[in-house]
């Protein structure tokens, strides 16, 4: 499952490719993710800088994977 989260991290790591989000709306959300990983996707985000220049950001719905 490729989730929206994941799916960021997919492009910026394999594709290098930027994605521009200075002075915009970043809506994020997850579903069926470990919170591990949800964690790892935000910090790596942070730590590129895309957090920090993004107009708003607004969580959207994050469920858990409950592993089965």
């Amino acid at each position: 499952m490729c989730t929206q989260l994941a799916l960021i991290m997919r492009v910026l790591q394999i594709f290098l490719a930027e994605i521009e989000t200075t002075g915009r709306l970043l809506f994020l959300e997850d579903i069926g993710e470990q919170p591990y990983r949800i964690d790892r996707y935000l910090s790596q985000l942070r730590l590129a800088g895309k957090l920090d220049v993004a107009a708003r950001i607004i969580p959207g719905y994050f469920t858990v994977n409950s592993g089965t």
